[in-house]
């Protein structure tokens, strides 16, 4: 067995033949012919990239090409690429071919082996502006994996380092944020692109997360938001409510806004369906850390059944939207039982804040974060509320 790099075309023809005669062969794993036959692939991929990337289409549009013709439906290319998630994956350009699948469709529909082996082409990325991403701050913050230059380096290459960041979620995912198919509680204009980034950055994280339970849907509901809320009451309670999530399948994730993005959390999915909480810690301070949190659950628990992602930074207020309007009064009854809100309200000393949130069983932030608010009050309290105490507690960088 002997495979060479592709110099010609004359090269690649005889290589193309040998392929195609592999392809109707019947061979095992890990035999001689299979590994001749991953090398062809490999060496005529690279040299078709080279020659063929103008005037042919992508494998799906192929695909869905040859499918017309015949009259095919996503059935009909199981027996070629597999089961039925495959299938659909495979078309709405979730999952790239396999050499098996190529070999399958080459030799079932016919379609030449130089269009399946091209890199399946993206619409939604053709309607990208890659400059306009923070690509400088992306590589200060090392998003881009492997690579190891410089901001201006990342400049010249950004079409490649963005495709290959944004490729892991899919392109349905990140759209939402790119082109506003997303709700953004925000009083300034967000950078569309840095929100993208921040985006598929924060769910990048969250499909790495090993979570210790199964998601079900219905199970947030205002007793969760109270469990979790209790959770305040202890000095690493951030850490705990996060093993918490874990064990009900609700990633929570930590991730730093971008530069004008004005962001304190997120609630999003995954391409899966599963939910994530993502916060900002741009005000690192207990009383903000907790409100964002059983915020972002709210969301969750009312409005992400029919939404990727909701978006929100938080000082701007609720405005005249109802969803953002309906997740803060579930986070204040969450936090704070409707009961002692006219408790809160009397509350004037320190003692009295303290003796009230064990009460209450949350943190003395809680309350006092809560009477910050209704007075506008940002001075009082300012012991409280705990400033610089959630990144240490968490010892990650955020």
């Amino acid at each position: 067995m002997e495979v060479n790099v592709i110099k010609d075309e004359k090269g690649y023809r005889a290589a193309l033949n040998r392929f195609e005669e592999l392809m109707g062969m019947d061979f095992a794993e890990g035999s001689v012919e299979d590994r001749e036959f991953d090398l062809l692939a490999l060496v005529l991929k690279d040299y078709e990239s080279s020659k063929f990337d103008i005037g042919l289409p992508d494998p799906v549009s192929a695909i869905e090409f040859r499918m017309d013709q015949a009259g095919l439906k996503p059935r009909d290319l199981e027996p070629f690429i597999g089961s039925k998630s495959k299938v659909s994956e495979v078309l709405n350009r979730k999952r790239n071919l396999t050499l098996s699948m190529m070999r399958g469709l080459h030799k079932g529909l016919g379609i030449p082996l130089e269009v399946l082996m091209q890199e399946p082409v993206d619409p939604l990325m053709e309607e990208l502006d890659f400059s306009k991403f923070p690509i400088a701050e992306m590589v200060k913050r090392h998003w881009f994996c492997n690579f190891r230059g410089n901001a201006s380096e990342a400049s010249e290459n950004a079409s490649r380092l963005i495709k290959d960041f944004l490729a892991p979620v899919g392109g349905e995912v990140w759209h939402q944020a790119l082109h506003r198919k997303s709700d953004v509680r925000s009083g300034r204009n967000m950078n569309e692109y840095a929100l993208a980034a921040w985006h598929v950055r924060v769910l990048t994280k969250a499909q790495k997360q090993k979570l210790a339970g199964k998601f079900r849907e219905g199970s947030i509901d205002p007793s969760f938001l109270r469990d979790a809320a209790v959770l305040s009451r202890f000095s690493d309670g951030p850490k705990i409510v996060r093993e918490f999530l874990s064990e009900n399948g609700i990633a929570l994730v930590f991730e730093r806004q971008l530069p004008r993005t004005y962001l304190d959390g997120a609630a999003l999915k995954t391409n899966e369906g599963l939910p994530v909480i993502a916060m900002t810690l741009r005000y690192d301070r207990i009383d903000n850390f907790w409100f964002v949190l059983i915020h972002e659950l709210a969301h969750v628990m009312l409005h992400l059944r029919d939404r990727f992602v909701v978006f929100d930074d938080l000082a701007a207020g609720p405005g005249d939207s109802d969803i953002e309007l309906e997740a803060d009064e579930a986070a204040e009854r969450g936090l704070i039982p409707e009961e002692y809100w006219g408790a809160v309200s009397a509350a004037n000393g320190v003692s009295e804040v303290k003796e009230l949130a064990r009460e209450i069983k949350v943190h003395p932030a809680v309350v006092a974060g809560r009477k910050r608010f209704e007075t506008k009050n940002y001075k009082l309290f300012s012991r409280l509320v705990g400033q610089g105490q959630i990144r240490r507690v968490l010892e990650e960088a955020v």
